[in-house]
């Protein structure tokens, strides 16, 4: 059948559709695919693949990227040490702090910071001020009497009795001997904090810290704002790690190489090793010293009246200078301390008292009255006149002899300098250094190193290094490192340095 003029006739349902273009390209890939089961595209890709890997093959990329990711994959956190590693019985706390910016009062850039016993900075003289009490202040004194015992707050007796016969061995050594050089400036930009190596050793900020000068291992010793001592033996294994390397090791409570006490009952203003014991001082107007031998902290003065800012004794530890806040220092002799000789020296509060360590027969002072001052130490008595003065644009937060006997004078002040001088206090150099912590920050206190360097705190949570001449060495800073260390110091050797933190926190680069 036709319908029209040579067109013949289809039924509908014998008309094959039209394929779309997809269509017709899936049936081309079919067409193409090979007893192997794969299309061209896959052949094609399975090749690139294979000339990709064996060019990976010939640089050795492979290889090189696991070498890389086992090199700087991320260190097994280590143990918690010291307090952070214990649940210490918790001490009531002091009210919440609030910054004068916070609470919307400008500063009129005149005021004036001075420590208090219980470690509150005061801002004197700021927009606004009313006044700001240490919490110590309002309640009665205590002063305690007898010694107090060598036993930890967070150990046990049997480790407390082992670290015991660790000082007594260190007792009997001597410092003496070639003085230690120290580390050259590339050595010294290397050192490096290790997560093992940071501890919480206090419950409050740190004020003073020092190196045992004879330990053989790293021993260092704290003082808080709350009269707390702290031990830390750095090295000592944690029972933990010492439980892995022996199964039969016990553990006991300091394992991990952390001594707590309670030998004060306000701010620590002094800490000094002397012929291997620890003598302390504090704002309860109380000096101890802490007896190896004796297993004890014993009690070698009290002035009820008094309460002690800046503390030093001669390295025999018979002779000691306590500067007080009424700018005073009473010279006591430690083999009868009931008795003492009271001077005045300043006409504020004393910062810090230094004893020259080669004949220390100079002691250098630091105050609030912004000068520092060289003194005689063999002529201290009424109406003394101080050798040298070298004064300041604002409060000297502290004055050190340097430790090899060059009699050099390392200041920190107020007005955002740190200083060199000589014996004589003739400026050598000046250190622009924000030294402004603010009120709940430790002020910094820079102090010398072996082979003449200088350390101090940073604003930046680092630890600056200086040579003498004012160039900066270094500016040390860790991941571990989280917070501003106001207080640093160099073991005598010089391959550690020890910074400490407001948290009560101690870290040793090395």
């Amino acid at each position: 059948m036709f319908l029209g003029v040579g067109v013949p006739y289809q039924a509908k349902s014998e008309v094959e559709p039209k394929k779309s273009k997809k269509e017709e390209e899936q049936e081309l890939k079919v067409e193409n695919v090979a007893d192997d089961g794969l299309c061209e595209y896959e052949r094609e890709r399975e090749a690139r693949i294979a000339r990709n890997r064996e060019r990976l093959a010939a640089l050795e990329l492979p290889g090189l990227a696991a070498s890389f990711a086992a090199q700087h994959a991320k260190p097994k956190p280590a143990r918690p040490r010291g307090l952070a590693a214990k649940k210490a019985k918790k001490e009531p706390r002091e009210p919440q702090r609030a910054s004068l910016r916070l609470k919307g009062i400008a500063s009129d850039g005149t005021s004036v910071h001075e420590e208090l016993r219980g470690g509150q900075i005061v801002v004197k003289g700021a927009a606004g001020y009313t006044g700001h009490k240490a919490v110590e202040e309002e309640k009665p004194r205590v002063v305690p009497t007898g010694p107090v015992p060598f036993a930890s707050d967070i150990g046990d007796p049997k480790s407390d009795a082992a670290f015991l016969e660790v000082l007594k061995k260190c007792s009997g050594k001597k410092s003496g001997g070639k003085k230690a050089e120290g580390l050259s400036h590339a050595q010294l930009k290397k050192l490096r904090l290790k997560e093992s190596d940071v501890a919480k050793v206090t419950r409050e900020g740190i004020s003073h810290l020092a190196f045992h000068p004879q330990a053989p291992q790293l021993i260092v010793a704290t003082g808080d704002k709350q009269g707390h001592v702290a031990l830390w033996d750095v090295d000592k294994k944690t029972a933990p790690e010492a439980a892995e390397e022996d199964a039969n090791v016990e553990e006991s409570g300091s394992e991990d190489g952390v001594y707590l006490f309670k030998p004060h009952t306000s701010y620590i203003s002094g800490l000094r090793w002397a012929s291997g014991k620890l003598y302390t001082a504090a704002y309860d107007g109380i000096v101890r010293r802490m007896d190896p031998a004796q297993g004890e902290f014993e009690l070698l003065a009290v002035r009820e009246d008094s309460e002690f800012s800046a503390f030093d004794c001669t390295t025999d530890g018979n002779s000691m200078l306590l500067g007080d806040k009424d700018g005073d220092v009473e010279v006591v002799d430690a083999r009868d301390a009931s008795k003492g000789t009271s001077i005045n020296l300043h006409d504020r509060k004393i910062n810090t008292l230094h004893i020259e360590p080669g004949e220390e027969h100079l002691v250098v002072s630091s105050s609030g009255d912004r000068t520092t001052c060289i003194w005689d130490r063999r002529k201290l008595g009424p109406g003394i006149k101080a050798l040298h003065t070298a004064t300041a644009a604002n409060v000297i937060l502290s004055a050190y002899f340097s430790p090899d006997g060059a009699r050099q004078v390392l200041t920190t002040s107020r007005d955002n300098t740190v200083r060199v001088y000589d014996g004589s206090l003739h400026q050598k150099a000046v250190i622009s250094h924000n030294n402004n912590t603010g009120r709940w920050v430790m002020p910094f206190r820079a102090t010398f190193g072996p082979g003449g360097v200088c350390v101090c705190g940073s604003m930046k949570r680092a630890v600056d290094i200086y040579s003498s001449s004012g160039d900066q060495i270094a500016a040390l800073s860790s991941e571990y490192q989280t917070a501003i260390s106001s207080r640093n110091v160099f073991h005598p050797g010089g391959t550690a340095l020890a910074a400490s933190t407001s948290s009560g926190r101690v870290l040793i680069y090395r």
